[in-house]
């Protein structure tokens, strides 16, 4: 059977309909004038509320296992992304979902397939956000693809500096990045003596984390494990570094106390998780180039006035 074939037909069937949505829910916001920050940030936290009730919740609720497999089909197989679903769909996926019944492992297929790709499109929307904001303020519609460009970056790609030449007419197109004349040549001594400062700062900056911070971070980098790169998630890693609660090393009580319930919930741990948390903590992060995080925060920020 090509459990592959039934993957991928949801999948393009999730990426068409997603776009037709968010681009008529575009047209009709610019015609009522609406900002793009609100417009982008409902957009994220639709796809996010949508892909969580339908989807996330049924199979981490009765398909944990099979679900989890496929989450980790990266350790099963190399080669080709599509290679690795085809092959972990047919093998260890399959054995873990334990039905014989066909219909019912082609269903649990179908809803894998628009959860992964809605989780896939998140992420790509956040790393893209400032592209989006220009397809919204241009109107150019046909820019809206909802896929990373070859090479992953935006920047480079012909469609984005089309959009930068229209909306900023005056820049200049020869210069990639601000000349700086008349400082002379910058020394090794200089160089080391600038890292050493940058260090300081940054472990000062990471000094400055509260456990409660640290928490709400936990959160994000649980709920949203498939949306952040290595990077990202290595430096919040390190800015969770440090909290700790030995309740949760014991095998019974530690989902009852407060440190469990803040990773679990989020912002829905209200005693603590109000909009001046996440607007304090959304600053506090400018500086550590956390793209997918401060968008995440973005979100709960708009979700929470």
């Amino acid at each position: 059977m090509d459990y592959l074939k039934i993957y991928n037909h949801f999948y393009n069937k999730t990426v068409y309909n997603t776009k037709c949505l968010i681009l008529n829910y575009y047209k009709n916001s610019k015609n009522k004038k609406r900002p793009v920050t609100i417009v982008n940030n409902t957009v994220l936290k639709k796809l996010y509320d949508y892909r969580t009730e339908k989807y996330s919740n049924k199979l981490l609720k009765e398909f944990s296992a099979p679900f989890d497999v496929f989450q980790n089909r990266h350790m099963y197989y190399e080669g080709s992304e599509q290679d690795r679903i085809k092959w972990v769909l047919e093998e260890e996926v399959l054995h873990a979902f334990g039905s014989k019944n066909k219909s019912d492992y082609f269903s649990f297929i179908a809803d894998l397939a628009v959860e992964q790709t809605l989780a896939e499109i998140s992420r790509h929307f956040r790393n893209y956000y400032s592209y989006y904001e220009l397809v919204y303020d241009l109107e150019r519609y046909d820019y809206l693809c909802l896929k990373d460009f070859e090479g992953g970056s935006f920047e480079n790609s012909i469609e984005y500096n089309d959009m930068v030449n229209v909306k900023y007419p005056d820049r200049d197109k020869n210069s990639a990045t601000p000349e700086f004349v008349g400082f002379g040549t910058i020394s090794d001594d200089d160089i080391f003596h600038e890292e050493l400062l940058e260090i300081s700062t940054l472990k000062s900056n990471l000094e400055s984390f509260e456990d409660d911070e640290k928490l709400l971070l936990l959160h994000i980098m649980y709920k949203h494990r498939e949306e952040l790169k290595i990077p990202e998630f290595l430096r919040l890693h390190i800015i969770t570094n440090g909290v700790f609660d030995h309740y949760i090393f014991r095998n019974k009580d530690y989902n009852n106390k407060a440190f469990y319930k803040k990773v679990e919930a989020g912002i829905n741990y209200a005693k603590t998780f109000n909009l001046d948390f996440v607007v304090k903590l959304k600053n506090k992060l400018s500086s550590f180039n956390l793209i997918v995080t401060k968008s995440i925060l973005k979100s709960l920020e708009h979700s929470l006035r």
